[in-house]
């Protein structure tokens, strides 16, 4: 098994990166950090030495090991001696970070002609500019768009391909291909809509025609409540226990008719049951008379439905309200609440 390690140097820090068959990246622990300040040859062999506990040999030779040294700052002793101590590994390269930088640029951010970038890594900068002919020179540090670059981008030395460097027709075909086909398919969920949209259109004026026709049958309807109400109020009539209401007064063995006393109070009885249709001159009520064996009759004068006003055994007197006749299709509860309202002086309660 093959075991591939990054190694990038600067001034002040040196770093150690294993990378696994699948491209995965970890950094090697240094003491519990993840980098390490390397000034001189002995920090050198420490720094080895923490590789090799990392992947438990002994030599560098012990495994097949491919090692590859960015040199992010520029070439030092140091860099001698930590090849010295390397060498025996199975392949050992020394890169100068200037020569990746560019790739990594070029792969991952957008490059136009005439494009200065100024890079950060690990407390160095670069500053490069691409001209006319894209061709990459590094100059100065100046105004450019600034990057900033982690160790782990140079990795691209182990796995290079030339992904977003040439144009790949067979990917833009698929991209084409999968446009046209999204595309296809919006254009007919859009269709889909328009039939939806024109088939609820069609059943909203459906139903705008139908509320319009019934809101015209609901005006109608309380129209026609309203004229009933009217007409079944002119319909209603009272009917009092006073002169023009006594049909009948028993009269003594003398001949004298018996005399209503106003102050006085009658015990009746109902002829009719509440809520019975009657005839004009039919008896409603019939009331004891002391001192007569029979009792005097209030008849009706209307014709129509009785709502009695009093109960049986209840004591009248004189131009009491007793009954009302009214339409045999108004409602008991209306006519009642009609005649609250003549009590109450409000006849339109």
């Amino acid at each position: 098994m093959e075991y591939n390690l990054l190694i990038c140097t600067s001034t002040t820090k040196w770093i150690a990166i294993d990378i696994d068959p699948n491209g995965k990246l970890e950094r090697i622990s240094l003491d519990g950090n993840d980098f390490e300040e390397v000034c001189s040859t002995e920090e050198v062999s420490e720094f080895c030495a923490k590789i090799l506990g990392y992947y438990n040999i002994n030599k560098f030779n012990d495994i097949q090991l491919n090692v590859k040294v960015v040199m992010v700052s520029k070439y030092s002793p140091l860099i001698s001696e930590l090849f010295g101590q390397i060498k025996d590994a199975c392949s050992v390269n020394i890169i100068d970070a200037k020569t990746i930088m560019p790739i990594y640029v070029l792969k991952n951010y957008p490059v136009k002609a005439n494009r200065k970038f100024g890079i950060h890594c690990m407390g160095e900068n670069f500053s490069f500019r691409v001209d006319d002919e894209l061709t990459v020179s590094y100059e100065s540090a100046g105004d450019g768009e600034e990057l900033r670059i982690e160790p782990e981008s140079f990795s691209v030395a182990f796995s290079f391909n030339c992904q977003n460097l040439i144009s790949d027709e067979r990917k833009y075909k698929a991209l084409e291909k999968k446009y046209i086909e999204e595309t296809e398919k919006q254009k007919q969920e859009i269709t889909e809509k328009a039939d939806e949209l024109s088939v609820l259109n069609n059943k909203y004026s459906n139903i705008k025609s139908e509320l319009e026709t019934l809101e015209k049958q609901f005006i109608s309807a309380t129209c026609k409540i309203e004229k009933t109400e009217a007409k079944l109020k002119d319909q209603r009539s009272i009917i009092y226990f006073d002169k023009n209401s006594i049909a009948y007064l028993p009269s003594s063995r003398f001949g004298l008719s018996a005399t209503i006393h106003p102050q006085k109070k009658y015990k009746c009885t109902l002829c009719k049951t509440d809520g019975e249709v009657i005839k004009k001159g039919q008896p409603i009520i019939e009331f004891d008379l002391e001192d007569y064996n029979k009792p005097g009759i209030v008849k009706s004068k209307f014709k129509g439905e009785i709502h009695y006003l009093v109960r049986k055994g209840d004591s009248i007197s004189l131009n009491e309200a007793v009954a009302i006749v009214s339409d045999p299709m108004d409602d008991n509860e209306d006519v009642m609440k009609w005649y609250k309202g003549i009590k109450l002086g409000d006849k339109d309660e």
